[in-house]
């Protein structure tokens, strides 16, 4: 371990590991542990990076081996993805394969093979997996069916939905307003007390930040901007600069106090933390310049490239702390741990890729 920081920085040990492009890394994580039709969560986000014409080792589509294997009919005949979810193998998201399908510009009349035998087009997929969706539910984890419904809603019905996913939005992002205002003020991660534990609040209660839900509510809105929407990519920026602050203090605090071992756990933990912020945020704003809704300018390149280096520190770091090379070992000691950093490295991949493709 190089020289301890002083509490609230962070800085990259010096390891006798040689530094690698941080692209190779990220594509190396990707195909080491996300082309298992066994881990259809995994699968999904080796798709998500590496695009809908990724080959597994047997030669079969990734997208035809996880539909066949998962994408069935369900007691009411309905066609629904139903892998298990147990602990080594979790689909925590409804819709989430078929967004990722939507992502890479897979046509709606597709044909996804079933477990019954046949083809379905993607476009059913969808109609079934958003017949019992409401508009006015909390959203916790509906971003992923709500770029379905984007995908094929009425006007009349996708005004509704569109409307109130930016209420959500822009209400559980509203104290982030503060920020934008004053970049220069110090953050700190907002909780409450819930049952005597800790409890984030605000937008850090939605899976993945909320970057998620923002995705899915530019999709309701397309190529529209409204101000209330414009906002959410001003503060995106400022979440990128003070939750990557945030979390490096948390590290500089953990290398200064911790012993070897507990420390080794908090880099673990805080940096597949960052990790997670940064590859959400730059995809979130790639996939929305993508639709048309975003341009790009002189001033949005210079504050991309910052955010770029930092999300490229982040991996270098994971990658010479030795953390990518024993992730092997870390699924069975630290699940979450593991499951973040390798579905985030498919984030970052895909932030990656993204960039050079539309132009940041």
């Amino acid at each position: 371990m190089a020289a301890v920081p002083k509490p609230g920085t962070a800085s990259i040990p010096n390891p006798s590991v040689p530094k690698r492009p941080p692209r190779e890394v990220l594509e190396g994580v990707v195909r080491t542990h996300c082309l298992d039709v066994d881990q259809p969560w995994a699968l999904a986000h080796g798709i998500l990076a590496l695009g809908p014409e990724l080959k597994l080792a047997s030669g079969e589509l990734a997208v035809d081996a996880l539909a066949s294997k998962y994408l069935g009919r369900d007691d009411e005949k309905r066609l629904a993805f139903s892998p298990l979810a147990t602990t080594k193998n979790p689909w925590p998201h409804p819709g989430m394969f078929a967004k990722v399908l939507l992502a890479h510009g897979v046509k709606l009349q597709h044909q996804l093979p079933v477990k019954e035998g046949g083809k379905v087009p993607l476009r059913r997929v969808l109609v079934d997996l958003l017949h019992d969706y409401e508009p006015g539910a909390t959203l916790y984890n509906d971003a992923w069916k709500l770029e379905g419904l984007a995908a094929i809603a009425k006007p009349a019905r996708l005004e509704e939905v569109r409307k109130h996913a930016l209420d959500v939005l822009a209400y559980h992002q509203s104290y982030w307003e503060d920020y934008v205002r004053a970049p220069t003020r110090v953050w700190e991660k907002p909780f409450v007390v819930r049952n005597g534990r800790r409890a984030p609040t605000g937008i850090h209660r939605y899976f993945c930040g909320g970057f998620h839900l923002m995705q899915a509510v530019q999709q309701l809105h397309g190529k529209l901007l409204p101000p209330r929407l414009k906002l959410q990519y001003d503060i995106l920026w400022v979440r990128i600069d003070k939750e990557s602050e945030y979390w490096d203090g948390k590290l500089g605090e953990a290398r200064a106090h911790g012993k070897a071992r507990s420390r080794a756990r908090y880099e673990r933990l805080f940096l597949s933390q960052k990790l997670k912020i940064q590859a959400h945020a730059l995809e979130t704003y790639v996939e929305a310049v993508k639709l048309g809704a975003l341009t790009v300018d002189e001033a949005t390149k210079k504050r991309s490239a910052a955010a770029y280096d930092k999300l490229a520190a982040t991996i270098t770091e994971l990658d010479q702390l030795g953390i990518y090379g024993t992730m092997s070992t870390l699924g069975a000691r630290e699940h979450q741990v593991y499951l973040d950093l390798v579905g985030d490295s498919a984030h970052a991949l895909h932030a990656w890729d993204g960039r050079k493709a539309v132009g940041l």
